[in-house]
């Protein structure tokens, strides 16, 4: 009895034994699956943590405005933002810029801005409410020949990058060594070598009244005396405190009058054109011609740059001085701004930009461009255009920043009133009230103090 018990236990045991193995096992099954999908939804989760960082950290695009098309250089640079920041840039030109104005009047906004850096275009866009100061930028204390000093406010709206353009006096190199002719010094000079020119049977000048645009830059170039003696002529004009048709602003006006009634011009001066100067120029047909120093390279491009250094030159010619002109742009995009657009990530990508093309990188814009620095710290291009190696010499001799960008608001149509001049339809006076009534009422209608 005791033995069939004793079997009985053991049998009881086993099944129970059995029973306990098999639920172990089957627990640590469970319990390996379990951690292997644990294992597989944490590598699940991971993977998406990777993903949703991967789009956290994806830089947005900026819409970039600009009031004329980048060229190849300036596109080369953008790409290379692009491809050091990771931002992207949705590049927009609206031409003319009066596009652009409208656009902006209409509320639209975009990342950055490309437009003119003369006070009478960026006035229009309401810095103080549209735009970010950017004073604390390195640019702002870098920026050389004074171009941050006429801003006019405290604040400093965006970096001049463009370089400043000269402007003087283009003349025939052959015509001047043959007749051993001397560059002038002053109005009087210049006047008396006109007479010269003329008895020789040579046209001194060429006036491109035709396209209207370039007859403006004869008087303007006369002007810079008055403008470099005396700095607030101009201030005082944004002010209200005097106008345009005052003496030392109408001198310069005088001055080409008196030229044109001399007959220095060619025959057909007013229809004359820009394209027209140029071979007329290069031709010998004129001995000088006045313009920015765009016009050498449109030349170099037109007839090569070994013609244009065997024929053309540069000097200075102001009333009472050698004085060049330039003014801060070679194009409208010259200048960038941030907007406020509410958007804080796009705005600092703005500002990133900003920071790209006036940190390192300016050096190679300015290599690329062949163009002088406007910022300390770089080195100028070199160049083998030899009218624009004559011309810096009288640049960093006697340079002075053209009044034109300094003006607060818009003077109205100087070209056209100059047109008129030309014609004999206006005086060196009447030219000078047109300015003052434009200017009064362009001043008027921004609300601006003194009006």
């Amino acid at each position: 009895m005791v033995i069939k018990m004793k079997k009985f236990l053991v049998w009881i045991f086993s099944i129970v034994f059995v029973f306990t193995m098999v639920g172990l096992s089957t627990g640590c099954k469970a319990a390996e699956e379990s951690a292997e999908g644990v294992e597989e939804s944490t590598e699940e989760a991971g993977e998406s943590v990777e993903e949703v960082e991967e789009v956290e950290t994806e830089k947005p695009t900026l819409v970039f405005w600009t009031a004329s098309a980048l060229n190849d250089i300036w596109l080369n640079f953008v790409e290379g933002f692009e491809e050091e920041t990771g931002y992207k840039l949705d590049i927009i030109p609206l031409n003319p810029a009066e596009v652009l104005l409208t656009k902006w009047a209409a509320g639209e906004r975009p990342d950055i801005l490309g437009f003119h850096m003369m006070k009478n275009w960026y006035t229009q866009l309401h810095p103080k409410e549209n735009l970010f100061d950017l004073s604390d930028m390195d640019f702002a204390t870098k920026t050389k020949f004074n171009m941050m000093d006429y801003w006019g406010d405290e604040e400093i709206w965006g970096p001049v990058l463009g370089a400043p353009s000269m402007w003087g006096w283009w003349y025939n190199k052959e015509i001047f060594e043959k007749n051993s002719l001397e560059i002038p010094g002053s109005f009087d000079e210049f006047y008396a070598l006109c007479g010269t020119l003329k008895d020789l049977g040579i046209t001194p000048l060429f006036g491109a009244a035709g396209d209207a645009w370039p007859v403006q830059l004869d008087p303007m170039l006369f002007q810079l005396d008055e403008y470099k003696n005396d700095p607030d002529l101009i201030n005082d004009i944004n002010t209200g405190k005097t106008t345009f048709n005052q003496p030392r602003f109408v001198e310069g006006l005088e001055a080409v009058q008196k030229l044109i009634d001399a007959g220095y011009y060619q025959e057909n001066f007013l229809v004359g054109t820009y394209e027209e100067s140029q071979k007329a120029l290069i031709d010998g047909e004129v001995a000088m011609i006045a313009n920015g120093d765009w016009t050498i390279h449109a030349m170099v491009q037109t007839y090569g740059e070994e013609e244009v250094n065997k024929k053309i030159g540069g000097f200075g010619c102001s009333m009472n001085s050698n004085a060049v002109g330039y003014s801060g742009y070679i194009f409208p995009n010259a200048t960038y701004y941030v907007p406020k657009t509410g958007n804080a990530e796009k705005e600092e990508g703005a500002k990133e930009f900003i920071r790209y093309i006036t940190g390192e990188n300016y050096q190679k814009l300015v290599d690329d461009l062949g163009q002088i620095s406007m910022l300390e710290g770089f080195e100028d291009a070199t160049t083998t255009i030899e009218p624009i190696i004559e011309m810096r010499e009288y640049f960093e001799e006697d340079n002075c920043l053209v009044w034109s960008q300094s003006t607060i608001v818009h003077y109205g149509a100087f070209e056209i009133f100059m047109q008129e001049m030309f014609a004999g339809t206006k005086t060196p006076e009447d030219v000078a009230d047109a300015l003052s009534e434009e200017f009064r009422k362009n001043a008027e209608a921004a609300g601006i103090e003194g009006f």
